[in-house]
């Protein structure tokens, strides 16, 4: 059996380049992303199914529970339940309605 020596070939520094351009536009995308913001991000997830019983009104609000403040969505509600724990999806109470398969 012959041996074939190794060649990189004509088109290794196209290669190369490829690599290094697809690199720094990921690394851009980890680095460069913006941390979640409850008025971008989450506020707008909530506004049309929630905010009529848990928004801003307080004669439709019900269990004294606003979801469109940040500072009330991610506090102790009189449940004692955390509707919002930032960062940990799992222990949020909105979440696991929202994923609940319960009316």
């Amino acid at each position: 059996m012959p041996v074939v020596p190794f060649t990189i070939g004509p088109n290794w520094k196209t290669f190369l380049l490829s690599c290094v351009c697809w690199l720094a536009a990921s690394w851009t995308l980890v680095v460069g992303a913006e941390p979640l913001s409850f008025r971008r991000d989450i506020r707008p997830i909530l506004s049309d199914k929630c905010f009529q019983c848990h928004g801003p009104d307080s004669q439709e609000r019900q269990a004294n529970l606003r979801l469109d403040v940040a500072e009330s969505a991610t506090a102790a509600a009189d449940s004692g339940a955390i509707p919002i724990v930032p960062e940990d999806l799992s222990a949020s109470e909105v979440f696991q309605r929202i994923a609940s398969d319960d009316d």
